[in-house]
């Protein structure tokens, strides 16, 4: 008897888990989220934010303050103005 092990996916618009790509909108694997800006690897790059992705920031979600390089990676976007 074999088994299997499930990899664990993580939504990368709203930071859900599941092992089944289907119950999420944007699924990537945990194992392979990376930062866009400094390459450095994390569980759940939602709340990493270094020093150049500081630099690009336009929004931050209107609920729970949250910051972020793109509108679709948060609930509730907001413009910074």
């Amino acid at each position: 008897m074999t088994t299997e092990q499930q990899s664990t996916l993580i939504c990368r618009s709203c930071g859900k888990q599941s092992s089944d790509r289907g119950h999420l909108c944007d699924p990537v694997s945990v194992e392979k989220l990376c930062c866009n800006y400094c390459g450095g690897q994390f569980h759940d790059v939602r709340y990493h934010i270094c020093r150049e992705a500081m630099k690009h920031i336009e929004y931050v979600c209107s609920k729970c303050g949250r910051v972020s390089v793109d509108n679709a990676t948060i609930c509730y976007p907001e413009k910074i103005q």
